[in-house]
């Protein structure tokens, strides 16, 4: 193959590549809207845990995610539809973030966890690194954020006080075996508990954006998280 000819194919593969890469963003783009279309249609809190079911939605969170979903599905039916699929996108991706910060704990022996790197232990017994909660801080399309860390049984038993501990956030997890194991035993239960650990904001900058009392350093039009 002559030097042309290979710079031609090199050209259509780069080519093919940006197209491929193109056409992915499109559907993301497009799923991404799906979801805001589908708040606006079907309003109900059910809803939004669905779509992100990782994260605590308070009632006022809630409101403020169907506002912000009436606005996109408006407009995407004008001129502006290319501009809302982007915006459904960033807000989607920064949703799904909050949704798995920080990973999965495995719990072992006697409720003692450590950290799981790979996924094919997603099918044992894990619980949520965090827990997020997202309220309405006052901002355009912006949320108040708040994390929970998760407690170990052990950690629980060894506090002083539990007052710490988020009552809300509270439940039991049933242990789950692992691929191929079987058991003749009940399978045991372990109480999740998560304590407040920080709290945040997701900001709204962009088209139809007021002030959100809060510094930048890029010129990001969208949503970002700030701690």
């Amino acid at each position: 193959m002559s030097t042309e000819q290979t710079e031609q194919t090199e050209q259509k593969c780069v080519h093919g590549y940006i197209h491929c890469r193109e056409c992915l963003n499109d559907l993301e783009q497009e799923a991404a809207l799906e979801k805001f279309l589908a708040i606006t249609y079907r309003y109900s809190r059910s809803t939004c845990e669905d779509e992100w079911s990782g994260i605590v939605f308070e009632p006022s969170a809630v409101a403020k995610l169907c506002t912000i979903a009436g606005w996109l599905t408006a407009l995407s039916q004008t001129e502006h539809r290319l501009l809302a699929l982007e915006l459904a996108k960033d807000l989607d991706s920064s949703l799904q973030y909050l949704c798995e910060y920080g990973g999965y704990i495995e719990v072992g022996k006697g409720g003692d966890p450590y950290w799981v790197g790979s996924d094919e232990w997603k099918q044992a017994t894990d619980v949520k690194a965090f827990r997020v909660q997202l309220h309405d801080d006052g901002t355009f399309g912006g949320f108040g954020v708040c994390w929970y860390t998760y407690v170990s049984p052990r950690r629980f038993r060894e506090m002083e006080d539990g007052s710490c501990i988020v009552d809300e956030l509270t439940t039991e997890r049933y242990f789950v075996l692992k691929k191929g194991e079987t058991s003749r035993v009940p399978l045991r239960s372990i109480t999740q508990r998560y304590r407040y650990s920080m709290n945040g904001a997701l900001l709204y900058r962009g088209p139809g954006g007021g002030e959100v009392f809060s510094v930048s350093l890029d010129n990001h039009q969208g949503w970002s998280l700030h701690t």
